[in-house]
């Protein structure tokens, strides 16, 4: 199914949202591509699914209790691919677990920094087998505290000017009302003049098994 749309928004509070082979453009606006909110009794299921051309992010989740992403690609955003916030409290309940997905080609607005996936507001992400690559920031961002797993994931250069957010990999405890960690398990990511991995050198990262890359 392919949806040519001038606005998508879900409520799904208490409630659960399954999205399946459908291919979500837009084209000349400032929203995102699919906006869906929710609260800690709801869930999402994305599979097989793209998000393209929005001129705000691809695929926001904000305060989706529970969020699975499958086999999913999302390209030529103005902001970030997939963009995951939550309650930013002491103990927040937002969990999303991102599986094979690609995203690239985002921050086309070139306002702030855009990325490939993030997830804020001290959420936890486990993400596997996850690809990024040309987006205007961080490929990788999950700040404010988040926990955060990635496991055989590979995110390639920033299109970035310049800065320490020019980074495959990027964690950092802005706003936190806990303490957030990271792992790169069998992780690459990285490039000449882009960093592998940064931080604000306030998280605790975790490098496990190998990771290929420099510039950290």
């Amino acid at each position: 199914i392919l949806l040519d749309l001038s606005s998508l928004t879900f409520e799904i509070a208490g409630l659960t949202l399954i999205l399946e082979n459908i291919k979500f453009l837009r084209s000349g606006t400032s929203s995102h591509v699919c906006y869906v909110g929710g609260d800690v009794n709801s869930k999402l299921i994305v599979i097989g699914c793209g998000f393209k051309f929005g001129g705000n992010n691809g695929l926001y989740a904000n305060k989706v209790g529970k969020t699975f992403v499958f086999n999913s690609t999302s390209s030529l955003n103005g902001r970030d691919g997939f963009n995951y916030h939550g309650t930013l409290i002491a103990n927040p309940y937002e969990f999303v677990f991102e599986y094979d997905c690609h995203s690239y080609d985002n921050g086309l607005s070139l306002e702030g920094t855009c990325n490939a996936t993030t997830a804020h507001d001290g959420m936890s992400i486990l993400r596997v087998g996850c690809v990024g690559y040309n987006s205007n920031g961080p490929l990788l961002a999950d700040v404010n505290g988040c926990f955060s797993v990635n496991y055989d994931c590979t995110m390639y250069d920033s299109t970035r000017v310049a800065g320490n957010t020019k980074s495959a990999y990027y964690f950092d405890e802005a706003l936190a009302q806990k303490e957030g960690k990271a792992y790169l398990i069998n992780c690459s990511g990285g490039g000449v003049d882009t960093y592998s991995i940064n931080s604000d050198k306030n998280v605790d990262i975790y490098i496990e098994q190998t990771f290929k890359g420099n510039n950290i």
